[in-house]
């Protein structure tokens, strides 16, 4: 299924995130996409680490096991910023292969260690260059609700998804982000420079401190203080915030809800458990979203 014919045809999509494991054969990543199968989700999205072909081809691994075993479609990612044009065909050779038809197009963090020559440095560079390989493919692009962290400037950045829109990018999914309304500004402001197309908002369980720390440093999400709070209370208490963090995301993805958002982009971790929390608190409002909108 191409996605973006999904956000026409359905009031509410929820889809997940995943990434592979350092061994993604293991029995670890089966049990884990078991579990998440049940939560009959929309698709799955896999992760693309850094590492080249190799990499690629155990996305693509997932994905295969995604569509095949449990009969959800896949969403691959896939980044520019350390890949050859030959790194890259080989790994559209095996898209079209294996029947993936989305791609989520991405620039990537650069590998310094990689010394090579950067073919595609913007990701609508590599938006093109994959719609010029394959038309049928349905690429997604990435967004940047509080700005890019190399670029905080909100307009530029608007700027530069036009251009990734025109070369060929379907629907937006969104960095993560913990203050609604800064999403509903960015919303607001895409409508102005008429970018019309899906944004989905992709949103994090905030239950692991150090976990989220990270992940912060390398976005540009700022922290409200009622969750930098729960944070400074739980963080030596690993049950407890997890049991709050979960509450304080599902309240997050409520109050999307109510704004009427098309879909929900869940990074899941690869922790299922609480995936399935945050589902189960939030599920009674999908089932009847299609009522209220």
């Amino acid at each position: 299924m191409y996605l973006d014919e999904l956000y026409k045809k359905n009031d509410f999509t929820l889809s997940f995130e995943i990434f592979p494991f350092k061994k993604w054969s293991n029995k670890k990543i089966y049990e884990m996409l078991f579990e998440l199968s049940k939560l009959n989700p929309d698709f799955i999205s896999i992760t693309y680490g850094a590492g080249g072909t190799k990499r690629g081809l155990e996305t693509l691994d997932i994905a295969s096991v995604i569509k095949d075993e449990y009969n959800i479609e896949p969403m691959i990612h896939l980044t520019g910023i350390n890949s050859s044009k030959e790194e890259i065909d080989e790994i559209l050779d095996e898209v079209k292969r294996r029947d993936i038809k989305n791609i989520l197009a991405l620039r990537g963090d650069i590998n310094k260690d990689i010394n090579k020559k950067i073919e595609f440095e913007y990701a609508k560079d590599l938006t093109k260059y994959i719609k010029s390989k394959n038309k049928e493919i349905v690429i997604a692009g990435a967004c940047y609700p509080q700005g890019h962290s190399i670029n905080s400037n909100i307009d530029e950045e608007i700027e530069h998804l036009k251009q990734k829109i025109e070369a060929g990018a379907k629907f937006l999914i969104t960095q993560l982000f913990f203050e609604n309304e800064r999403f509903y500004e960015f919303k607001d402001k895409l409508v102005k420079k008429n970018i019309n197309i899906e944004v989905i908002p992709g949103i994090i369980p905030v239950t692991n401190k150090k976990q989220l720390n990270k992940i912060i440093s390398l976005s540009n999400a700022s922290v409200p203080k009622d969750l930098l709070r729960m944070l400074n209370k739980y963080e030596d208490n690993k049950q407890a915030l997890k049991e709050a963090g979960t509450i304080y995301t599902s309240k997050q993805i409520i109050d999307l809800l109510s704004y009427k958002t098309k879909g929900i982009h869940l990074y899941t971790l690869n922790n299922h458990e609480i995936t399935k929390k945050i589902k189960d608190n939030i599920d009674p409002l999908i089932k009847l979203n299609s009522n209220i909108i």
